[in-house]
């Protein structure tokens, strides 16, 4: 991370230092940090392409699975971040705000990469929950021993959550929309409090 933040400072001296935005995004903004699972460390010490490797993966034993997975529990996860102090972490995200808003103005009708967006806006900027966010959030989908994709499993978990949300009693929904409506009240008095021209 020490890297980073050396780089970040090299570039605030020097703004010419990279000629495209995609390359400051992946030179000045931390990378993605993802869990390693067994399954990934098969794929990578294998070197497997995707389908090859989903294939041999499901013809393992449970043995041997459970050796890659308690292998890859011992690893730090993928592009870990180590720790960051506090200057240090607002120097970056600092940099992530600067490199999203000249994202935004090139490309107002896209969706920023990854590396822009996990937790980039502030806590009073975020707008409050819906009750079928906050139902989501804490919608428990029925765990699959398939080998799935990041994608796939998200894809399930909605699957999953949208079907139990449609056969959700009443009582249940109102408890959901109770409280969200409490998340906004909060918001309310939060935007109140500064004083800005706020409409819930």
């Amino acid at each position: 991370m020490s890297s980073l933040v050396s780089r970040i400072h090299a570039y605030q001296k020097n703004k010419n230092l990279y000629s495209s935005l995609s390359d400051k995004i992946r030179h000045l903004t931390p990378p993605i940090n993802t869990k390693l699972t067994g399954y990934m460390l098969f794929l990578k010490q294998n070197k497997l392409d995707v389908k090859v490797a989903a294939e041999r993966w499901s013809q393992l034993d449970a043995e041997s699975k459970h050796r890659y997975i308690q292998q890859a529990s011992t690893l730090p996860p993928i592009n870990s971040r180590g720790t960051i102090n506090k200057h240090d972490y607002k120097l970056i995200r600092s940099m992530q705000f600067e490199l999203l808003d000249e994202f935004h103005q090139k490309h107002p009708l896209k969706h920023p990469p990854t590396r822009l967006r996990p937790n980039v806006y502030p806590r009073h900027q975020r707008s409050p929950p819906t009750p079928w966010q906050l139902f989501i959030s804490e919608f428990k989908p029925v765990q699959s021993n398939h080998p799935t994709t990041t994608q796939q499993s998200f894809s399930n978990h909605l699957k999953q959550a949208s079907h139990r949300w449609k056969h959700l009693s009443n009582d249940m929904k109102s408890r959901y929309l109770s409280k969200a409506n409490l998340n906004k009240s909060r918001h309310v008095i939060e935007e109140s409090k500064k004083g800005e021209n706020f409409t819930p």
